[in-house]
């Protein structure tokens, strides 16, 4: 699991401190609210976010984060990218939110 950067030992303690118990997602129009960094397959899919594989590989739910704050790409997400890596072009079966964020879908063939 992701942690906020930890001071004196208190990363528990500080990261139930500062996460809200949802944030909210955004993709072209529609919106709902997921806890914050758990992966998002579910929420996405709601969304109209096509998926495939779910685990990196197939590059299918591919989204442009528009605005807001999302964790760092994995590992499994730089190696899908490889050198055309963004830190605004994620997988969203990989993603996890810190706050509110508004994605856009990506079709393969971009």
């Amino acid at each position: 699991m992701a942690s906020l950067p930890s001071t004196y030992g208190m990363g528990r303690f500080f990261q139930a401190a500062v996460l809200p118990p949802t944030v909210k997602l955004q993709c072209e129009g529609e919106e709902l609210h997921v806890q914050p960094l758990k992966k998002i397959i579910k929420e996405a899919e709601w969304l109209g976010v096509p998926f495939n594989c779910k685990n990196a590989e197939c590059g299918h739910c591919r989204v442009s984060v528009l605005k807001g704050r999302v964790t760092d790409p994995n590992e499994k997400e730089k190696r899908y990218f490889g050198k055309d890596f963004s830190k605004d072009l994620r997988l969203a079966c990989q993603m996890k939110l810190w706050g509110d964020t508004e994605i856009e879908r990506v079709s393969l063939s971009t």
